[in-house]
């Protein structure tokens, strides 16, 4: 009877997982089929490369035809799983030493930017009206990792979901600004792809963003922005912490971890960075055979665009209409002395 038990839980498990995939197969569908339309295009451009290729197809898909209930899962799937697994991929291209040295060398800029951004953008919002609430989302949102900073500080700030929803398209909004922008600017002021890997490492706010924005001035660039964003993702969890030790203060509750203690923060620390920290250790050790890399290497930057696409497909221009001008005041700040704040701190340290 056991037996017969344990056959049919597996059956059902598999079903279950096969049931999972056909759900995700026709946005992973997608994504693919741009990537390798992007790919094949990017050969013959001389003035954008593939990564803005699939941004700007995956943009003009959701902005025509829409994107369908059905696409939905895939494409997400892409902004989360694959995006996690192509940065994990992307640390045997580089070597632990580089990891290390990129991400020491942009702390300090790091560290100073988020201690000043949050508090300004914090003090703007509520001089525009938004509630603490928004404020703080708003706040953390730019200064550390984006819509992810934004969700897992929105119960440590008891913030209804109306207020998370408008901080993460408010994030949004600017997120798309910096895709079309930062290169731009890159370009213009002839940026070396130090030091504008690390400027849009530090600036920009999530990490599908930066990693678009990073690769699409260059491959050098895009490794960089990815290593010192990957850095400055880690802060997620002491930021939240104290912030919401904070906000418990200030309303006065009888235990200041009240908030805290709702919150996983084993949920919320970015474990993929764990992953491309090792495989960085292993390509430093010579673990990694050229034909290893020769089959890894373009898979990787395969997966890129296809979280490129996803990050195209995300792009609805509609939904920015419906962001308040308070909110979007608000998100300019944060942007701004993130970008302002770093550009300055970079330039200074000569990075």
């Amino acid at each position: 009877m056991n037996q017969v038990s344990q056959s049919m839980s597996t059956v059902l498990s598999k079903s279950s997982s096969f049931k999972s995939f056909t759900v995700l197969l026709p946005g992973l569908t997608l994504a693919a089929a741009v990537a390798v339309v992007a790919l094949y295009l990017g050969q013959f451009s001389i003035i954008i490369n593939d990564v803005i290729i699939a941004i700007i197809a995956g943009a003009l898909i959701r902005n025509t035809k829409g994107i369908s209930s059905t696409l939905q899962p895939g494409l997400n799937f892409c902004l989360k799983r694959v995006l996690r697994l192509a940065i994990i991929l992307l640390g045997m291209q580089l070597s632990f030493q580089q990891v290390v040295n990129t991400g020491i060398q942009s702390l300090l800029v790091i560290i100073f930017v988020v201690i000043i951004a949050i508090p300004v953008t914090y003090f703007i919002g509520r001089r525009l009206g938004l509630k603490k609430e928004m404020s703080l989302l708003i706040g953390v949102g730019s200064a550390i990792c984006g819509a992810t900073a934004v969700l897992a500080t929105g119960p440590a700030v008891r913030a209804k979901e109306r207020d998370i929803a408008l901080a993460v398209g408010t994030i949004f909004i600017f997120n798309t600004i910096a895709l079309i922008v930062y290169p731009i600017i890159g370009n213009i002021l002839h940026l070396s792809d130090i030091t504008y890997g690390t400027w849009t490492g530090v600036a920009v706010q999530d990490v599908s963003s930066v990693v678009a924005t990073g690769f699409a001035y260059s491959a050098q660039a895009g490794q960089i922005a990815t290593v010192v964003k990957l850095t400055r993702t880690v802060f997620i969890v002491p930021v939240v912490f104290l912030v919401s030790l904070i906000f418990s203060w200030q309303l006065h509750q009888t235990s200041r971890n009240e908030e805290a203690k709702k919150i996983s923060y084993a949920n919320i620390f970015p474990w993929f960075v764990l992953g491309f920290l090792l495989m960085a250790v292993f390509n430093s050790m010579g673990l990694f055979s050229s034909k290893v890399t020769a089959i890894v290497n373009p898979l990787t930057h395969y997966l890129i665009l296809m979280v490129m696409a996803a990050v195209g497909a995300d792009l609805n221009f509609a939904e920015m209409k419906k962001v308040g001008f308070n909110f979007l005041y608000a998100g300019l700040s944060g942007m701004l002395i993130m970008s302002v704040l770093s550009f300055a701190l970079i330039r200074r340290l000569g990075i």
